[in-house]
């Protein structure tokens, strides 16, 4: 069945206008097009704004975040296919998303053991332009995850909580399996 709210979506998508809130109610606001995103995602900006993925949920980031989430997706797979990319950037989404991860990107990055490239200093590096268009990629909507929380390199994984959990929605991208833990 397809929803009022999915409706609108196409139809605002046609226009271009691809940043917009549907609350319970079906009221749409407008809130950047896919043009000012991009200004406000790429410039030097403190103040937060809005953005929305595919479950209609809000993120508020800064352009300090877009860089710190940029870094770890440098950090994380650099050598891994662009998909890989997006696939980093939507799991740190996805964790801010979910009430069991911290609220914030920078929470979501810098919490104990989450992300290998923070605890080895891999995470200090200066992103490449596939990295940003990753982040803006998975901020857009883009998750070829299915909504994971984590992954790993089975061939160099040391975790062995990541070994040895049991995985749902398991998805092989490059050399990262994406998954949610049960």
């Amino acid at each position: 069945m397809i929803s009022f709210s999915n409706i609108l979506m196409s139809i605002l998508l046609v226009f271009n206008l691809s940043s917009f809130d549907v609350n319970e109610d079906t009221d749409i606001t407008l809130v950047y097009s896919e043009d000012e995103i991009t200004n406000l995602l790429y410039k030097e900006n403190s103040n937060p704004i809005t953005v929305f993925n595919n479950t209609y949920k809000h993120i508020s980031l800064t352009s300090a975040d877009v860089d710190f989430m940029a870094k770890v997706v440098y950090g994380e797979s650099a050598a891994e296919p662009y998909a890989g990319k997006i696939a980093v950037a939507s799991v740190i989404i996805n964790r801010v998303l979910d009430n069991k991860f911290p609220e914030t990107v920078s929470g979501v990055i810098t919490q104990t053991g989450a992300f290998s490239c923070v605890k080895n200093g891999e995470i200090n590096v200066k992103p490449n332009k596939d990295c940003y268009n990753a982040v803006y990629d998975a901020l857009r909507g883009a998750d070829p995850t299915n909504n994971s929380l984590f992954f790993y390199n089975p061939k160099i994984a040391t975790c062995e909580w990541m070994k040895s959990v049991k995985k749902d929605n398991l998805i092989k991208i490059g050399n990262h399996v994406f998954f949610v833990s049960n």
